[in-house]
């Protein structure tokens, strides 16, 4: 997940992830970045095989701690292992 913060000070982030029941992330979801910074953010997802699907669609969202209403969401495919 790419995370830019383009205000002039450093701002924190949750990350979040929405789609299949009992997804959830792993590892840390709240980010700092600093000012004018693009941070790349490795994340891993896990998702409980409840059905014979081969991917299904999952949604990150990124919200400024601090100012709620700064938040973007970006559509992903989660692909099961074989």
């Amino acid at each position: 997940v790419k995370v830019m913060n383009l205000a002039e000070e450093e701002r924190s982030f949750i990350i979040s992830v929405t789609g299949p029941d009992g997804i959830r992330l792993i590892g840390n979801s709240e980010v700092k970045v600093g000012s004018a910074e693009n941070l790349q953010v490795p994340m891993q997802a896990r998702v409980p095989k409840a059905s014979q699907a081969e991917s299904v669609q999952i949604v990150f969202e990124v919200v400024s701690k601090d100012y709620p209403d700064l938040q973007r969401k970006k559509k992903a495919v989660f692909l099961y292992p074989n």
